[in-house]
């Protein structure tokens, strides 16, 4: 059976940033079947729509790119796909575009970008950055549902620099995790919790491994 692999990357903004991540699934399974695709769905007694998230993204965050994958029976262009399944997105969700991937290509998440904007930077974050980036590891204490476990959020972090009033920082991700970016604001600011400047974080980037030869 001829499939497609169809793979969206879009924008999530505004009061949207606050919608859940098996909500914004079931949105997107609804406005795929709306926008009248070709769409394969799973076996069973009660069968759903193939479509899958690389990377979920934290409550409360937005982002400017997000990726979603879906799975056609049938050829459609992408622009065509692109243009049906942004009638059927609400404000807040955007389609930034769609392109066709060899069906052996899912996606798979490298890195991620974040941006994090204090509303007013410590006086002293430039020095504090500068020592974080040249320690080998930094831990902090990550709650879980029974108990918290100390995570070194140092090995996660690519890169990191401080812009006027925003921090933006590459976190790796890989089968042994990430990091939050909250998480290296804390390791940054020493693990003062309660001293933590108020900051807007927005997923700004996500990167994919290279497709299979």
């Amino acid at each position: 059976m001829f499939k497609q692999r169809l793979r969206i990357f879009f924008s999530k903004e505004g009061f949207l940033s606050f919608l859940g991540h098996q909500d914004l699934m079931r949105l997107f399974e609804r406005a795929l079947r709306r926008a009248g695709l070709p769409l394969a769905y799973s076996a069973g007694f009660n069968p759903r729509v193939q479509v899958s998230f690389p990377l979920a993204l934290p409550l409360g965050y937005q982002s400017g790119e997000e990726v979603l994958e879906t799975e056609l029976v049938r050829w459609i262009s992408p622009r065509r796909a692109e243009e049906l399944v942004r009638e059927q997105l609400p404000e807040g969700i955007g389609v930034l575009r769609a392109v066709s991937v060899p069906f052996a290509d899912k996606a798979s998440v490298t890195s991620t970008e974040f941006a994090l904007e204090f509303s007013e930077v410590p006086a002293d974050f430039a020095e504090r950055l500068d020592s974080f980036m040249e320690k080998k590891e930094a831990f902090v204490q990550r709650p879980t549902k029974s108990h918290t476990r100390n995570v070194d959020v140092r090995k996660f972090v690519i890169g990191a620099c401080l812009e006027d009033r925003t921090l933006r920082v590459e976190l790796s991700v890989s089968p042994g995790g990430t990091a939050r970016p909250t998480e290296v604001l804390s390791a940054v600011m020493g693990g003062e919790v309660e001293d933590l400047p108020q900051t807007r974080v927005r997923r700004t980037r996500i990167k994919l491994a290279a497709p299979p030869h």
